[in-house]
Order: C-alpha cells, then sequence, then structure tokens
C-alpha cells in the first residue's frame, strides 16, 4: 500500500506508482515517485522478472497509449517500461514524449534516469554524457526540479568527474538539504565523490625507469661508484642498456648517465607542452652517449615528437619508419609502441582516419601486453580521436569512457588529455554540458603552474558556456584563458593556441557584439592555414557572415560565405572525386546553408535554391550526372519541391513550368522534429488511427499544404522532392494534399525523391529504365538480434516469376556484386544494418557458402563496378535520416545512388517479414508492366492501403528515389552552379 504519493503525481503515472508499491529499482530519481532506498546492491536493472504488478501496469498504459497517444501517456509508458527492465523501450518512448519540446524538465530528467539505466546494464559507454546532457537541460528548464539536480549529480558520477560531482552533490544539498530521505542518500554519494582514488599500479618499465633515474643521478657525479641493479623488464631495452652500462667506465659511464638524464628532461618538457625544448635535449643525449642504440633509438623517438609539433611530418614520417624497423628488430616493445602512435598520429593529420585508427590500436595492443596502463590509455585517447573523426561517436565514447573510469593517471599531460580530449570538435556543438563539466574537471585538477592546461581547460569552458547562451560568463572565462595563456613560453604551443583563442572570441561575440566579432575572426584566420584546420576556416566564414547580417551588411556576409566556397572549391580540386572528410562535409554544408538562408532573405529564390543544390553536393555526384540543365527542362518530368529547415523557418521552393517560388513557413526545426517523432511514434500504434490523421494533418498543413497551393491545375503524374534532413523520415505518401480534400498525397500524384536539385533531372517516364537483366536475391538468415526471415526467399521467387529470364539466387557476398556490375534490376530481400551517421559503413546482411549471417559493409558491395539502373531494397530501414549533410541521398538509399545506381526503393522504418513480401510483389507487377520505380510503388501502395487488415506503418514507408542519368552537351546554364567565387 502506497500512502505517501507525492500529490505532483499525474494521472497517467499513477498505475506504475502504485504498482510500484514504494519500492526504488534504480539509481535515478523518477519524477513524481517517493523516496525509497535503493536496494544492496542495486539492482538498477528494473524489478526481477519483471513482477505481475509492474507487468500489469505497463499492460494498461499501452492500452491507453494506444488509444490516446498523447505525450503525458507516452512517458508514463517510458516509465513503466523501464521500471520493468526494458530500457531500449523505455528510452525510445522518453525520448518520443519529448517531442519537440526540449524544455519539458520532469519529461528530460526522466530521459536522463533512463539513459544511466541502460548504460548500467548492457547499453554503450554513450549514455552517460547523454545522461548528463538530458539532465543539465532539465535543470536549466527548472532549476527547482530536485530529481533533475539529483540526476544530474548521478551522471557526473556516472562519467567519473569526482570534483564536478562533488560540486553538484554541494548545490543539490543547499537547495533540497529538506528533503531528509533523498539528502541523507545525496551526502553519502558526495562523500563517496570526495575520496581520492587509488592510483594506478606501477608498470614494469616505469619501475625500471625509476632504478634507471637513480642510478643516472648518482653516475653523473661518481660514475665508477654507481651501480645498476636488476632492471626486472619483459622489454630487452632495458637489458640492452644495462650491457651497455656494465661494459663502460669513466667518462663513458658519466655520458650515458647524463644522457639518460637529458632523456628524462626532454620527456618533462613534452609533458609541459614545451616540444622545441624536448628535441634539443634529444639531440644532446644521442650526440654524447656514442652510438649505444638503446639511447640512440630512445632519442630518436623524442625528435620525432619534436618533428611533428614543429609541423616537420616529411621528415619526421621518415625518421619513424625507420625508427620502427630498428625497434621491431631489437624487439624493443615500448618503444615500438611509441612509434606506431608517432606514425599514426602523422597519418591523422594527413586525414587518414582509418590509418591512423589502425596504427593506435596497434599501440593499445603492445601497451596493453607490457602491462603499460597509462601508455593504453593514452593510445585509447587518440583512437577515439580517430573515431570521433570518422563520424564514428559512440565508439569513440566506448575509449573516453574506459579512460575516465582510471581517475587520475599521476601523469598531468595525459590527466589533463583523459579530460579535454571527449571535450573538443562536435562535442561543444552537440554536447555543450558535458563539455562544460569535463573542462571544468580539468581545471581543478591541473597541477598548479601549468598555465598552458589552465589556458585550454579556460577555453574550452568559454566555448561551452557561449554554446549554452551565457555569453557574459563565458567572455570571463576567455579572458581568463588569456591571462593564462600569457604566462606560456612554449613558442610553438602559442602558434597553436593563439588563433583557438579568437575563434573561441569570434564565436562568442557575434550575436551582440558583431564588430568584435570580425576582428577576431581576422585574428584566427592568421593561424588556421593549413588542410587539417580549413574546415575551422569555413567555420569562421559563417561566423563572420552571421556578424555582418547581425549588424544590417547582407553583401559583407555574402562576401565573407564566398570566401568559404573558394576553400570548398580548393579543396575539391585537391582531392578530386574521393570522399571528403566528414569535418569538412559539415563545415561546408554550414557554408552553403548559410548563403541559401541569406539569398533567400534577399527575395532571390532561383540564386538561394542554386546554392542549396551545393549544399547537398558538397561530393559534386549530381552536378556531374545531370550537367547543366535550364528550369524548364528541370520541371519538364514534373514540380520539384525542395526544403531548407533554419532553426526558426522553413525554407521552401517550388520550381514548375520553369520558374521558381519561394515561400518562408513559420515552423521551427524544433517542431519538425517533433511532428516528425510523434507520426513515427503513432505509425507503431494500432489503435492510433485517428491521432495519427490529426498529426499528419497538422505537418501537412505547416510544410505540405504551402506548396500543394503552388500545384493547383491539371492532374500531376510526378512531384519529386528535395528534402531537408529533419523530413526525410515523414511519410509523405500518407499526408493529406490539401486541407480541402480527403485525398492523401498518394491518391493525387506519384512522389520521388532526390538527393538535390539537379538530380530531379530527368524523363517523366520508364523509357531509360532498363529491365532486361534481372536479378532477385534472398538472404532469409538471422544475425544476431535480427530474426530469421522464411518469407525473403519465396518474395525473391514470385519476383523471378514476374521478370522473364530473371535470376533467382542467395544473396551471398559475390552474388551481390555480380548482380549490381552485370544486372539492370536488383533485388535485395533480407536484413540491413544502417549506420545513420556514416552511411557508406552500413551493412547488409548476407549468406556464406557454409550458410551462415556476413554483414557486407554497402561501399564494398558497390566497389566492384556498377551497371545496375534500378535497385530495390525490401529491407529495414535503408532510407533513414542522414546525420552527416551534403552527400546527397539518405541513409543506405544514398549509398547506392553515389555509386551511380539512378532509382533505389528503400524504406524508411522497419518493416515487417509478410507486409514487405506483399508490397514488393506489387512493386514488382508494376515495373514488369513498364511502370517507373515512383509508379511502381505509388500503386502497390495504392491497393495496399484498401485493404482493412493493413495499417500504414505497412505500406507508407516505401520511397522511391532518382538520380539523373548521365547527360551528354549542355544546354541552357541558368541551374548551373553560381559563378566560381573568386570571379565575383
Amino acid at each position: 500500500m502506497v500512502g505517501t504519493l507525492p500529490r505532483r503525481v499525474l494521472d497517467p503515472m499513477r498505475p506504475i506508482v502504485i504498482a510500484m508499491g514504494g519500492r526504488r529499482s534504480l539509481e535515478g530519481r523518477l519524477t513524481g515517485f517517493p523516496f525509497a532506498p535503493l536496494p544492496s546492491p542495486a539492482r538498477g536493472a528494473g524489478l526481477e522478472g519483471g513482477e505481475w504488478a509492474v507487468l500489469s501496469a505497463a499492460a494498461t498504459l499501452q492500452e491507453r497509449t494506444d488509444r490516446a497517444p498523447t505525450p503525458e501517456n507516452i512517458h508514463a509508458l517510458g516509465v513503466a517500461a523501464l521500471q520493468a527492465g526494458h530500457f531500449d523501450e523505455a528510452v525510445q518512448a522518453l525520448e518520443d514524449a519529448l517531442g519537440g519540446d526540449d524544455e519539458n524538465a520532469p519529461y528530460l530528467s526522466d530521459l536522463a534516469v533512463a539513459y544511466l539505466a541502460r548504460r548500467a546494464h548492457g547499453g554503450g559507454a554513450i549514455d552517460a554524457p547523454r545522461a548528463l546532457t538530458a539532465a543539465d537541460r532539465a535543470v536549466r528548464a527548472d532549476p527547482r526540479l530536485p530529481d533533475a539536480q539529483f540526476n544530474r549529480a548521478l551522471a557526473l558520477g556516472a562519467l567519473h568527474l569526482r570534483h564536478e560531482e562533488a560540486r553538484a552533490w554541494d548545490d543539490y544539498l543547499q537547495a533540497f538539504g529538506g528533503q531528509v530521505d533523498w539528502a541523507s542518500e545525496a551526502r553519502t554519494r558526495r562523500e563517496h565523490a570526495a575520496r581520492e582514488p587509488e592510483p594506478l599500479a606501477p608498470s614494469p618499465a616505469v619501475i625500471a625507469d625509476r632504478v634507471l633515474d637513480e642510478w643516472a643521478v648518482q653516475a653523473v657525479t661518481a660514475p665508477d661508484d654507481a651501480v645498476l641493479p636488476g632492471l626486472s623488464s619483459p622489454d630487452p631495452f632495458y637489458a640492452d642498456l644495462a650491457a651497455a652500462i656494465a661494459v663502460s667506465s669513466g667518462e663513458a659511464r658519466r655520458a650515458l648517465a647524463q644522457s639518460v638524464r637529458d632523456l628524462r628532461a626532454a620527456e618533462d618538457a613534452v609533458a609541459a607542452a614545451q616540444y622545441a625544448l624536448s628535441g634539443t635535449r634529444a639531440a644532446q643525449a644521442a650526440a654524447r652517449s656514442g652510438h649505444v642504440p638503446s639511447i640512440a633509438a630512445w632519442a630518436l623517438r623524442h625528435r620525432i615528437t619534436a618533428d611533428f609539433y614543429a609541423g616537420r611530418a616529411v621528415e619526421g614520417h621518415a625518421n619513424a619508419e625507420r625508427l620502427l624497423v630498428e625497434v621491431q628488430t631489437r624487439h624493443y616493445l615500448a618503444l615500438e609502441s611509441d612509434v606506431q602512435l608517432r606514425l599514426a598520429s602523422f597519418d591523422y593529420s594527413a586525414g587518414s582516419y582509418d590509418r591512423a585508427l589502425a596504427g593506435y590500436e596497434q599501440t593499445m595492443a603492445i601497451r596493453n601486453r607490457i602491462g603499460d596502463a597509462r601508455g593504453a590509455a593514452s593510445a585509447s585517447l587518440a583512437a577515439a580521436e580517430a573515431l570521433r573523426a570518422l563520424g564514428r561517436a559512440p565508439e569513440a565514447w566506448e575509449h573516453y569512457a574506459r579512460v575516465l573510469a582510471l581517475g587520475s593517471l599521476r601523469d598531468p599531460n595525459l590527466d589533463h588529455l583523459r579530460l579535454i580530449s571527449p571535450a573538443v570538435g562536435n562535442t561543444i556543438a552537440e554536447m555543450p554540458a558535458v563539455v562544460l563539466s569535463l573542462a571544468r574537471e580539468a581545471t581543478a585538477s591541473a597541477v598548479a603552474g601549468n598555465e598552458g592546461f589552465r589556458a585550454v581547460s579556460a577555453y574550452t569552458e568559454a566555448r561551452a558556456l557561449g554554446r549554452l547562451g551565457e555569453l557574459e560568463a563565458a567572455r570571463q572565462r576567455l579572458a581568463s584563458a588569456r591571462d593564462a595563456f600569457d604566462a606560456v613560453t612554449d613558442g610553438t604551443l602559442k602558434k597553436r593556441i593563439l588563433p583557438e583563442l579568437a575563434f573561441a572570441d569570434a564565436e562568442i561575440s557575434w550575436p551582440s557584439r558583431p564588430a568584435e566579432a570580425v576582428i577576431a575572426v581576422r585574428q584566427a584566420e592568421q593561424g588556421f592555414g593549413s588542410n587539417s584546420t580549413r574546415h575551422r576556416l569555413l567555420a569562421l566564414a559563417v561566423i563572420e557572415a552571421r556578424a555582418e547580417r547581425t549588424a544590417g551588411r547582407p553583401d559583407a556576409a555574402e562576401h565573407s560565405l564566398l570566401k568559404g566556397v573558394a576553400l570548398v572549391e580548393e579543396q575539391q580540386r585537391l582531392i578530386g572525386r574521393a570522399d571528403f572528410l566528414p569535418s569538412f562535409i559539415d563545415a561546408s554544408w554550414d557554408v552553403f546553408s548559410e548563403l541559401v538562408d541569406l539569398e533567400a532573405s534577399r527575395d532571390r529564390p532561383e540564386a538561394a535554391l542554386q546554392w542549396l543544390d551545393r549544399g547537398y553536393d558538397v561530393n559534386r555526384r549530381w552536378r556531374a550526372q545531370a550537367g547543366e540543365v535550364s528550369w524548364t527542362e528541370l520541371s519538364a518530368a514534373g514540380p520539384v519541391v525542395a526544403y531548407l529547415a533554419r532553426p526558426d523557418e522553413l525554407w521552401l521552393w517550388v520550381v514548375r513550368d520553369g520558374a521558381v517560388r519561394q515561400q518562408r513557413l513559420p515552423v521551427t526545426h524544433r517542431a519538425l522534429v517533433g511532428h516528425s517523432a510523434r507520426i513515427a511514434r503513432l505509425l507503431t500504434l494500432d489503435g492510433a488511427s485517428e491521432a495519427l490523421r490529426t498529426e499528419a494533418a497538422a505537418l501537412a498543413s505547416k510544410v505540405l499544404w504551402p506548396a500543394t497551393a503552388m500545384l493547383s491545375g491539371d492532374g500531376l503524374a510526378r512531384v519529386a522532392f528535395v528534402l531537408d534532413p529533419v523530413l526525410q523520415q515523414v511519410p509523405l505518401a500518407l499526408l493529406p494534399w490539401s486541407a480541402a480534400s480527403s485525398q492523401r498525397v498518394v491518391d493525387v500524384t506519384a512522389t520521388v525523391v532526390c538527393p538535390s536539385v539537379l538530380a530531379c533531372a530527368g524523363s517523366p517516364d520508364s523509357n531509360g529504365v532498363p529491365r532486361a537483366r534481372v536479378s532477385a536475391l534472398y538472404s532469409s538468415i538471422g544475425d544476431g538480434d535480427l530474426a530469421a526471415l522464411p518469407l525473403a526467399r519465396s518474395e525473391a521467387e514470385r519476383i523471378g516469376r514476374h521478370h522473364a529470364g530473371a535470376t533467382v539466387a542467395v544473396a551471398s557476398e559475390a552474388a551481390l556484386v555480380a548482380a549490381i556490375g552485370h544486372a539492370d534490376l536488383v533485388h535485395f530481400a533480407g536484413h540491413a544494418a544502417p549506420d545513420e551517421q556514416y552511411p557508406g559503413r552500413s551493412t547488409l546482411v548476407t549468406t556464406d557458402d557454409a550458410g551462415r549471417a556476413v554483414r557486407v559493409p554497402v561501399a564494398r558491395l558497390l566497389g566492384g563496378g556498377v551497371t545496375a539502373q534500378t535497385v530495390v531494397l525490401s529491407a529495414c530501414r535503408t532510407s533513414t535520416e542522414e546525420k552527416r549533410r551534403g552527400h546527397g541521398g539518405t541513409g543506405v538509399a544514398g549509398e547506392f545512388l553515389r555509386a551511380g545506381i539512378h532509382h533505389v526503393v528503400a524504406t524508411q522504418w522497419d518493416v515487417q517479414d509478410q507486409a514487405a513480401s506483399a508490397v514488393m510483389d506489387l512493386v514488382h507487377e508494376a515495373l514488369a508492366r513498364g511502370a517507373a520505380p515512383w509508379d511502381a510503388v505509388r500503386q502497390a501502395q495504392q491497393v495496399i492501403s484498401q485493404d482493412a487488415a493493413r495499417r500504414p506503418r505497412d505500406w507508407a514507408g516505401y520511397v522511391a528515389f532518382t538520380a539523373a542519368t548521365p547527360r551528354t552537351g549542355a544546354t541552357v546554364s541558368s541551374v548551373s552552379l553560381p559563378p566560381r567565387a573568386e570571379r565575383r
């Protein structure tokens, strides 16, 4: 019996609160639940066995949510799933409940609890920073909500930020110390956070180094009296050095001792970021010792480090390769790991992130082998940087989490890096609250007197505060960073940090002090010049343009952005048709989208649409395919509708009969996210048909109806859409066509999605879509959490009967590569595992000769040449929202288009085996009759949607994509790219 329920318990939550009966199963503090002590040991995994009361409450809430999928009911359902230990479902429901309302403090706080629980029981390490982000947003939305403050402190503890966690518990106790039971637990946790962590046990190499150092101090003054004890280490380096010492005497031994001290001073110089001094010390050591191999190798390793930080990449790389051969021959394991790390760092600086990652992983393996925990931590941080550069943030956080959990490493440089490394880069934009906490922890942990570390920490704090909108606090921390930096004497470090300080100044100043921001941009530009910092130069161009627009100077803003365009074009010429680095793609998109917004605001729709095309086509795939076309030719196949979402508005363009029309729609990016999330949720509920219609109409009224109002007139055979990523998961076919009609889009016209505006150019009919050679491939096998697909084979066989002479076979890797390279039409029935952040790493699940599942990267399947004109992907989520903008296309489908395939049929969400088989049968029936892919999809959707037993999720998520076929000969150039930046 529960007699102390808080009054604020909302009615939708009551069933699960009552079912819990005053018990507690989670570390976090859920909104509306009374205090209960956490069982010892803490379960945190829901109630064991999913006790019947909790399951019954969850079932009740599921039924209620199906009938009325309101945010309140979805939130309650998420909490019930959380209490039952179903963490993935809980996170999904709580995220859906938020939708676009990211100011709902109780929902955010409960989402933080869900992330923490999932992390503790098999979830990814990235759930810890996600929890801190959610909890911090909750605190900012409602500082008086004790649950949010409590959960924020827990999240800081999950990230092992001791000082920040202790401070958070102090803040909680000061504000809510009167809540006796919760306050008592908070004090206990605060005491635990304040305990000094146990230091890492020294590795055998560290112990040997100490013995060697003690000997060197004595041997410098009394070389023949100093005796070197045995050096206990599995690394032959120490045995060779001990042997060289044993056969020396007098001045020769003194020279060896001084060399050891010089090399140790070189290491101290590296720790203090005094890289030039480190190189000097190492050169002295090598010259003094003569030709002792171990000393020479040790010294050359430091010279390579100095080369790296001085920008002497060619010389440093050559020395590193030479040294690697020597140390591998002599089996000097520690030095081998150091050289591998440095070679990987050279690869990283050159943008070869895959090679760098392999090198860092080799370094980790060697250092773990010799028991060097600190060295392995350093390599792990480097591997995380490479993964983040590759767009693989979740994997990067696995490394970050391991190093953060080690506590203090008793190495000032490494202790600083383990906190600052996960704070830099895109994390500042995506998780500013996490960055702020990491930087504050770094400030609190910094060794007194190391002003370089303090400067970097304060700079990072300033950028995070700026992102959080705390501009005055950001300026104060930036001033502190400058003060600390003034005390730094190392010229190399100054050269690296000065432009970063100016960058932060510009980033913080532009909203309210545009003139100061422009001056700061100029200062930062002088320091950023290498290929590795070009994405920073692009970011500066955007900051400068925003400052100029804030100051009311649109022409100056355009000039700033065109400097960025010139950088993009230069980089395009440098690397040819190769893929760009993720950071460069993101920065290029920012430049082009800013230009779109600028030109649209000046009422120049044609120019805006041209820049939009450039933004969606940084890799120049679609421009190369389409050539130059006129607006009339572009819209000959039917109207083109394009969107660009900005933070506070949505731009719409309609191209019809050679004319371009533009409209600014008053809908925020946040609102679009909310609509998309709610529709996705409603599609999963069987009893929410009315709510789904209402939500679809609400979105259509804001996004689609302004476009269809411009499309009135004769019947439309096809409408092509170029979608902002925030709209890519909206089922267009399901939306109502207009406010005055009950018809849906699928009832009025076929729709096709293009990766860019120019990619929409092409014939409206099915001519040019050959189907003479058809290959229907299937992989019925499951893999891990992917269930077997018993209908995949029969689906492929039925499709084979639709097309004369079709090949039907098991989808092995070889069969898929052969089909893509030789057939006209390829159908794949099986599982896909999409990677939304890095689509090229998405995989299809194939079957090998032994009948086992093999996940093959899409990039590998498409690497052997492409002949196929049409590919049908009968698999889950093959057109998921693309997180990295500028590639064109969405998800897996976009990768096929980029490879040269002109038509792709894909899915927006998970599809059931039976429903997918029925839809695909109808699609191929239409294709066999000569229908264009978009018409085939529409015809199948029309038939399935009339079946009362089918739900919209069974048919509405199929999308036809197209990209222009190769063209010869240019026509009118009114849609060609704007003149090169340097000509304007």
